[in-house]
């Protein structure tokens, strides 16, 4: 949905010969559920459920109600199960955000970006990569550790390692709206910060062993290339 659009909830009446028909649909299945719409010409009469692919499935009472409308007559065309799924851009969505990068991890060369650097981002819902980041962070850290040491890979603050706290970082930020302020001059809204764009991923490629300070002073900047065999 376009982010302008705004949704809207309100109480529309159906005809009163429709809703006498829903009305005995419920009767004979013994339940109140339903699809998620009704839709109707003339005479035909068609229902329509959404279900997120791999995620939804009909419920009892719905099942309860199909069976109820095939009894009354509805004919199984005009019960419409779709599924839906959410896009998912597989690219960055703006060519001038995919030079930004290219520019600063990789001095300019794309194929040298595509070798070392595509694994880092994944341009899913930040929700759903956070989610997923907090089922294999315990694991990943024991891993980078094995591999680098206990010790901070990021260098950043002045401060750094002076507390001896680590954690896991995103070297590409799961999401930040550095670019969009700094490439589109986009100004907060009244109330609200510039929006966030999706980019990081959860690949160990894209994770790095960081102390507390300079896991604070970094949050969602986007910094210059390092190679963390080298911290």
């Amino acid at each position: 949905m376009p982010k302008t659009w705004n949704l809207q909830s309100g109480h529309i009446s159906i005809p009163k010969e429709k809703e006498e028909i829903l009305k005995e649909i419920w009767e004979t299945s013994k339940t109140r559920a339903c699809f998620d719409v009704l839709a109707w010409r003339e005479n035909q009469l068609v229902f329509f459920e959404a279900k997120r692919k791999g995620k939804d499935s009909l419920t009892s009472g719905q099942l309860k109600f199909i069976k109820g409308a095939l009894d009354y007559g509805i004919s199984p065309e005009s019960l419409v199960i779709v599924e839906w799924e959410e896009a998912v851009l597989s690219d960055f969505q703006y060519p001038e955000d995919k030079k930004f990068f290219i520019d600063l991890l990789a001095n300019g060369d794309e194929n040298q970006f595509n070798k070392k650097y595509k694994d880092c981002f994944d341009f899913r819902e930040p929700k759903i990569k956070r989610k997923e980041f907090n089922l294999i962070r315990n694991k990943v850290f024991k891993q980078l550790v094995s591999n680098y040491g206990k010790k901070c890979q990021l260098k950043i603050h002045p401060n750094c390692s002076k507390i001896n706290k680590f954690d896991i970082d995103h070297f590409i930020p799961l999401s930040t709206n550095e670019l969009n302020k700094k490439l589109r001059n986009l100004k907060p809204a009244s109330g609200h910060k510039v929006s966030t764009q999706s980019f990081g991923s959860n690949n160990i490629k894209n994770l790095l062993i960081a102390c507390s300070r300079c896991n604070a002073y970094k949050k969602h900047r986007i910094i210059s290339a390092r190679d963390p065999s080298k911290h």
